[in-house]
């Protein structure tokens, strides 16, 4: 599969560019259209029904017009068909083991790069917002990252968003990009591959035991539905801060997890911890500096015990 789409990053507007039409549409309409790259996994399907619910903008899920972030030529023609005035691309291969590290490259950082050449050769200036991630930091030594902390990433999951963000950079004076780097969203609808959905379908299952790995790394969890509101101010906010964080500014370990749950089931489980279960590389601790969010007036509303409970209702 060919990974570089041969588009001149140089390129200005072309005959048939569609940035006039998008113009006059929208002040026929009065509403933007937002092209939502990722809209059917655990984050996109939150941040759409959001929008959906709270706006007037006309959301686009560019799988329905079959993108593929891998195929220069499928983004043109999604991007011909839809003709946005934002991007959101949210899509990624997101485990730190995957074993297809090629596919994870050509999705995670070199999709990004297709993306961004496909838009400025049709003179789009409009928002681009790329969801990265907090995993770009490594393991923290400091109590809370700082936005302006420079990335250490220590998985290919980590350094293909690494890398994405360097395309982002690369682009930045053709559009107008956000870089975001999301720490740990949990809520429902999220894969149980995932830690968090594992152990709370283990305490709404009322199991008996289960196998976890290192119960004491810390993360900084932050509620889908924060994350979802967060996602939509940096969308429509005049000037917002790149890269910017998602996140909750505090921390908990999976063992105040378990012990949550616990209160909230009024169920106990027997914790075996198995040493398979733990990375070479494990993050021990993460937690996110919130003053990009702050600075543009956002504060999550949900604590992580309200968030579990949720889960665990659901």
């Amino acid at each position: 599969m060919t990974l570089q789409s041969g588009i001149d990053p140089q390129a200005g507007t072309e005959p048939g560019n569609w940035s006039g039409s998008v113009r006059t549409r929208r002040d026929q309409a009065g509403q933007k259209r937002l092209l939502v790259i990722g809209a059917r996994g655990f984050t996109g399907r939150h941040l759409v029904a959001r929008l959906r619910a709270t706006t007037d903008t006309t959301v686009v899920d560019a799988a329905d017009h079959a993108m593929d972030l891998r195929s220069p030529d499928s983004i043109a023609r999604a991007l011909d068909a839809t003709e946005p005035d934002m991007v959101i691309n949210l899509a990624a291969v997101s485990s730190v083991d995957a074993s297809d590290v090629r596919k994870l490259y050509e999705t995670n950082a070199f999709g990004q790069l297709n993306l961004l050449q496909c838009l400025v050769q049709r003179g789009f200036v409009g928002r681009v917002v790329f969801a990265s991630s907090a995993n770009v930091y490594g393991d923290s030594t400091c109590d809370m990252i700082p936005e302006d902390r420079h990335p250490d990433p220590v998985n290919h999951y980590a350094l293909s968003k690494q890398l994405a963000e360097g395309f982002c950079r690369l682009y930045a004076d053709r559009c107008d990009i956000v870089v975001v780097r999301p720490f740990s969203c949990i809520g429902i609808g999220q894969g149980e591959h995932f830690l968090v959905p594992k152990i709370v379908r283990q305490f709404r299952e009322r199991q008996p035991s289960i196998e976890l790995g290192n119960l004491d790394v810390e993360r900084d969890f932050i509620d889908i539905r924060d994350v979802a509101r967060a996602y939509q101010l940096i969308l429509t906010c005049p000037h917002p801060p790149t890269p910017i964080h998602i996140a909750s500014g505090r921390t908990e370990s999976i063992r105040g997890i378990i012990g949550m749950l616990q209160e909230l089931s009024g169920h106990a489980i027997a914790v075996t911890v198995n040493p398979a279960f733990i990375r070479r590389n494990d993050l021990h601790h993460q937690q996110g500096d919130t003053a990009g969010l702050s600075s543009l007036g956002f504060a999550p509303r949900f604590s992580v015990r309200e968030t579990l409970g949720w889960m665990l209702r659901s």
